[in-house]
This record gives structure tokens, sequence and C-alpha cells, in this order.
């Protein structure tokens, strides 16, 4: 059997109202491989639930996405229906998505408003219904606006009345009278302003007044005394009025259903409380004066703000990986921001944060980690305050001794060609210096082969290392040249071995970061997190692929330990974590392996009363940067990257910071005691058998010394003869110098005493 329809109906399916008679349908083509042909276009099928034959359908072209079907009834519940047709028919149909249409508010407004005043604040307000019709929107009420006046009031009458009594009501000369009609979803088009007239006073002064904040739920009104502006008779009480205007920092967003407050108070009074009030809410208060001839004009409004936060403020403080010791711990900063963004109200200097470990019994808890965006609603909403870019892999830092005994034994054996090279120059010039030299200095340089040219390789070779013993050394005129041209050739050569030995002695450890794709080829490619934590639930929900979670622990404490103590061999953390928590990660013993990017952000959950404090939470973060300085303590921060990046460290052996040092020097002294422990152990055992050899008189102590006594002998006897030929010799030729003075003597006539001649000549 072929199939030549599409398997699959369109992908993505959404729908939304656009108006009462209309809902907006939008989708996304067939999955790929189940079109089965050539797509040529899409049907919408809108059925109403209630009436199954109401059913409207819409075909479009393949290459169109949305559209908007018309023509629907108000206020019903539709069955949305979308399918992909070929051009051999229709393919399947998608599961029925349902939209409730808008009742929609009426077109229409009430005619022939008018009124008339009676006194100063009574007012008889007439008008025309609307009429009924069979399409129109049901009309449940009707809705009075009093907009250009200081009191806005706004009442509501039955869909049947066609006439209202307004008392108690502040009147000027600007003020518009306006009504609508009302249905399920709201008000419709407001009438023209209503017509009247004046019967009676209405220009009354207003007294001066001042407002003073003193609780989260009440304000304090104080009335000031002025006698002088009582010109319209005695004074009876003050009509106040006054409704929320702005919460939370932003406008209320439908004045029309809040709530008007008035409420009247004897003359005698100076302070009135208005309490039962909302926290965090921005009140309009309006004062007039009632006298024996009506209800004065309102005064100039004022505006007055309730206490932001309760005295007694519930929090829930939530444990977390940036929280330290010190003043830099998150939930340190996130108390000092609430204090912040509470402020200061009169009835108590201070706020109390009463802690609590259940998130739902805090208006407030912190700090609060999400992973994804979450909608706000009106009893819940989340402020973040620091947003970490990404997480990171954390490994342990192996020894490096294992390491280095490698790359030790390596470079002994490496620098075996610049060996060779030393050795072979210096044999040469060994033999050269011996064919110079031997001849004319056969002493130092034997005339055989083999003598003389390890003897000239010994001179080489010490010549060459700057060492010079001075034992050999060449006396011809060639030799001697020679043995300068050697000299620097020798000092190059062996500053070359030098340098090529220190270099390969100091060694470069490279370690290659890679992305989070290679995590399965070092290790067990496993990472540790702590248990439903940010890392967690990242690794679970968006790297199932990459990460496979190994152990979970109940905290970050534990999890550090068990990587110090190589339980572990890896751990995924937010990439603040090791910046921020110096008290779990100092030294060297850790390094960064992975970077995976992944947006998280740590902030704050307000619930219930604590959603008004969103607004001002964001301003004072906003102008204390709190995110910037919390992250200004750690400058020092490594930067992560998704790419490859490569870190190098120096080693050098012989250093004291080396760890090849102690080892060199525990074994070096080690081997010095087991050389003089074995020195003494030799003299000892010598001196013993010594003294066993000199009871049989074959003292080996004894033959050396006759030995030393008989070579003593011989030089002496040597020395004597050569001191007494030379002693023969000097005479002589003292002797013969007198003979040749005293012939100068007689040539010159002077005379030479013979005694102190030869006193000088001795």
């Amino acid at each position: 059997i072929i199939i030549t329809v599409p398997d699959l109906p369109p992908a993505g399916i959404t729908a939304n109202v656009s108006s009462p008679t209309s809902i907006t349908v939008s989708w996304k083509p067939v999955p790929q491989g189940y079109e089965n042909g050539v797509v040529l276009g899409y049907r919408v099928l809108f059925a109403a639930a209630a009436k199954p034959n109401a059913k409207h359908n819409f075909t479009v072209h393949f290459n169109i996405s949305a559209l908007e079907g018309y023509g629907l009834m108000r206020f019903t519940n539709y069955c949305v229906q979308a399918l992909a047709f070929t051009k051999y028919g229709d393919g399947k149909m998608s599961d029925c998505l349902y939209v409730l249409t808008n009742m929609g508010v009426p077109s229409l407004a009430p005619s022939n408003l008018s009124f008339f005043i009676s006194d100063g604040s009574t007012v008889n307000l007439s008008w025309h219904l609307v009429p009924e019709r069979e399409e129109e929107v049901p009309i449940v009420g009707y809705a009075i606006f009093m907009s250009g006046s200081d009191s806005g009031a706004i009442k509501f009458v039955a869909p049947c009345a066609s006439s209202l009594l307004l008392k108690n009501v502040s009147f000027s000369d600007d003020t518009c009278i306006q009504m609508a009609a009302l249905s399920i979803d709201g008000s419709g088009i407001l009438s023209d302003c209503a017509t009247g007239s004046w019967r009676g006073k209405r220009k009354i002064p207003v007294w001066t007044y001042t407002t003073k904040t003193m609780s989260s739920s009440s304000i304090q009104l104080n009335l000031r005394n002025d006698t002088e502006k009582q010109t319209n008779g005695p004074l009876e009480g003050y009509y106040i009025n006054y409704h929320a205007v702005r919460r939370g920092g932003e406008p209320v967003p439908d004045l029309l259903s809040e709530p008007n407050h008035t409420m009247t108070v004897c003359a005698s009074a100076t302070t009135v409380i208005l309490t039962g009030l909302t926290i965090y809410t921005t009140y309009k208060i309006e004062v007039a004066l009632i006298t024996s001839k009506g209800t004065g004009k309102f005064s100039e409004p004022l505006y007055a703000e309730t206490c932001r936060c309760n005295e007694n403020l519930s929090i829930s403080i939530v444990p977390n990986s940036l929280d330290t010791l010190g003043t830099v711990s998150l939930s340190r900063v996130i108390r000092d921001l609430v204090n912040s963004t509470c402020g200061r109200c009169d009835a108590y200097r201070h706020n109390y944060l009463s802690s609590s470990n259940i998130t739902r019994e805090g208006q407030i808890s912190f700090p609060v980690t999400r992973t994804q965006a979450i909608g706000d609603t009106a009893y819940s909403k989340f402020v973040p305050v620091i947003s970490v870019p990404g997480f990171v892999v954390v490994k342990r830092r192996n020894s490096p001794i294992p390491t280095l005994t490698k790359l030790l034994t390596n470079s002994i054996f490496e620098s075996w060609p610049v060996c060779v090279l030393a050795l072979l120059t210096s044999l040469l010039a060994g033999i050269i210096i011996w064919i110079l030299d031997s001849k004319a200095n056969p002493e130092h340089f034997p005339r055989t082969f083999f003598k003389g040219a390890g003897a000239g390789f010994w001179w080489s070779f010490i010549t060459m290392s700057t060492v010079g013993y001075g034992d050999r050394c060449p006396q011809s005129v060639p030799a001697k040249l020679f043995a300068i041209v050697w000299f620097l050739i020798g000092l190059v050569i062996f500053a070359l071995f030098l340098g090529t030995l220190t270099s390969l002695l100091t060694v470069t450890v490279v370690r290659i970061r890679t992305d989070a794709n290679s995590l399965s080829s070092s290790g067990d490619g496993k990472v540790a997190v702590v248990a439903n934590s940010s890392s967690h639930q990242v690794a679970v929900k968006k790297f199932p692929n990459k990460l496979a979670i190994g152990s979970t622990f109940p905290d970050l404490n534990s999890m550090v330990e068990a990587l110090r103590n190589g339980n572990i061999s890896s751990m995924l953390l937010d990439m603040y974590v090791p910046v921020k928590r110096k008290d779990l990660f100092n030294g060297s013993w850790f390094h960064v392996s992975d970077f995976l990017e992944g947006e998280i952000a740590h902030g704050i959950l307000l619930q219930d009363e604590g959603v008004s404090l969103a607004k001002q939470l964001k301003n004072v973060m906003g102008v204390n940067n709190v995110e910037a300085e919390f992250l200004k303590q750690d400058d020092e921060a490594t930067e992560q990257s998704e790419e490859e990046e490569t870190e190098s460290t120096s080693v050098v052996f012989f250093e004291p910071s080396s760890p090849y040092f102690l080892n060199t020097m525990v074994v070096s002294v080690g081997l010095l005691l087991l050389a003089v422990t074995c020195g003494l152990f030799y003299q000892a055992f010598c001196y013993r058998s010594c003294c066993k050899r000199k009871s049989k008189g074959t003292c080996r102590c004894k033959i050396m010394k006759q030995d030393i006594s008989e070579s003593l002998e011989i030089f002496h006897h040597s020395f004597s003869q050569t001191y007494h030929r030379l002693r023969e010799r000097q005479i002589r030729l003292l002797q013969l110098g007198m003979k040749r003075k005293r012939a100068d003597s007689k040539e010159s006539n002077t005379i030479y005493d013979d005694d102190i001649i030869l006193a000088r000549m001795y």
C-alpha cells in the first residue's frame, strides 16, 4: 500500500482570540519525512463545541502558516483543527485545540445624559437606556464616570435604571459626567458629557492639611485649623475622599476597579488615621469642608504612601553554593538589598526579618536559583540578582611527580647528541694537540699514540670545561696557537651543552581543555553534582547527551572533600562558585577543564504581599549596581571559553618550589650518611686488621713506613749530590768572575778586597 497523503498534521499549532468574532491560528509545516508527496496547502476547521453544525472551514496555500478565522459567534467555545493536503487528498487531522471567544463590549453608549445640582454636593442624573439588539452584546449594567473634578467618583447601576441621585459629590466647573454600558468583558464607549445646571452655592474655601506615613496599613492625616477661612458659615466637619493610584511603585492598572473610600469626621478633629490600607500603595487624598451651607470644593490632592514592608517580614533563606562566612555571601548581599528596599518607616525604625527554612511560609525567599524562565503571576514574582552565563567542570589536579620523573629520564636521554658532539670534538682536539706537541713536550704528551692521545683528550676536555687543572699544557708554538683556537671552539660547544641540558631540565607541562563533547574520553566520563542543585537540573534536562551524572552529594562541602580525596574524578558547578568560595577552592589542587553554556539566575522569590516590592528591588539593584559589586570582589576570575584553550606551567626540577628538589635533597643526604657510615666501618675494620698484623710483625702500616723511609733516603741522597754539584759549579763561576775583576782593576788602577768580593759573591 502506497500512502500518498501526509501521515501527520501540521506541527506547533497555536490559536489565540483576536476579536470577539475571530480567532488567529498559526502552525508549522508537516514534520520532514511524513509529507508523502508535495503539500499543496492547509485546511483549518472551526467547530462550535455546543453547536456541532456551526462550522467554518478555511483553506490556504502551502506557503502560508497563519490565518484569521472570522464570522464566529461571541462567547463560544470552538474546537480548532488543521490538516495538510496533497493532490491525492487530505492528510491526518490534528487534535482539537479549544479556544473561547470573548463576549466583547457594547458598541453603543447611553444617550441624552443630563443632570441638575440641588445643593453643593447632590447631583440628580438621568439618561436613556441603550436599545437592545439581537446581535448586540448583553448589557449587565452602566458605569458613571466623573472626570475633570477632584473626586473622580465612579458608580455602577443596574441595566434597567435610567436615573440616579449622587450625594456627597464634589463638583466643579470643569467636571464632566459620562456613562458607558457594561458587559462581562468590560465597559463600552463613553457617552458625551452630561449637560446640567446648578441650584445652590458651591464655592466653599478649602482648609490645608498634611499627611504622615504611619505603617504598612495606615496613614495619618493632619488637619490645620485656620479660622480666617471660615466664610461660609460655621464648620460642621470634614469630608475625606481617598483611593489608591499606585501599587508597588507602578500605576494601578485599572483605576475604575479600585474602591473609592470616603469618611466624615467632626469639626474638632485635628488628626485622622486612615486604616485598612494596602501595603506599599500610594493613595490620593482629598479633603472638603462641611458647613451649614453644604460640602465645599475638594482641596488640591495630596499623595501619601504606606510603608513598603511590614515590621516583621517573613523571609526564607534557601541554602546556596555561593554562600560563605564572609561579607560577600550572596545571602548577606540579598538581605542588605531587602533592607534597603524596605526603607525606613515612621512606625518602626527597623524591619525585623524573621527567617524560615520553608519557602512556602516566607513572603520573600532567597537566594532562589532558576535555570529557566518561569512566568510571574499576581501572587508570585522572581527578581534575578546575579546572572551566571554557564557551568564549569572542575577536576582534581594530579600529582606531577610521575610525569616529571618520566620527563627527567627522557631529558637525560634526549641530550645524547650534544654529549656525543662534545666527546668527539674533545677526542679530535686531543689527537691534534698530541701531534703538535708530543715531540717538544713528551713529558706531558707521551710519544706513544694511545697514551699521548689519552693525555690530549684529558687536556682538551678540561680546557673545554674551563676547569684547567694545569697538569698538562702545550709547549711548542703550533700547539699553543691550536690551544687558543680550541679554547674558543670548546667554550662554544660547552655552552651549547649546558644550555641544552638546562632547557631539557626545565619542563613545560601542557594541558589542553576541550569542550563538553570530549568528557567521555577522559576518566569515567561522569560528573558529581549537589542533589537538586542548579547544576543537577541542567545536567539532567539540558545536557543529557553530554553529561552523565555519577555521584550526588547533599552539599557542596562534602562534594569538594570527595574530589580532594580522589573519590570522584570531576564535578559540575556554577562557574562563579570556584571564584567566590575561596574557603573551598584555594591553592592549585584543582583546575577547570570544561565550560558549558547555560544561563542561570540567583535571585529573590516574592510571594503574597512581597510581590509589591518587585519594581523597587530592581530600582535599588540598578542604583547600587549590586551584581557588579558582588563580582568585583574577585577580579581574578578565570575566563572560560567553549573552544580549546591551552595552559602552560613551567617547572624547573631543582628549584626549591619543585617537587623534585625535596626528593633530591633527601636522597643526597641519605647517600652521604651511607658513605660516612661505610667509611667509619672501613676505618674500624682496617685498624683492627692492622693491630692483628702488628702482633705478628707483619703490620702493613710498618711496611708502609719502611717504604716511605727508603724513598726519603733515596731522595735525600739524590738531592745532596745535586746540591754539591751545583755548589761547585757556582764556586768556579765566582772564581772566574774574580779573575776578570782583577784584570779590569789593573787597567783602571782600582784595588778590590778579595774577601769583600767573595762575601758579595756568596
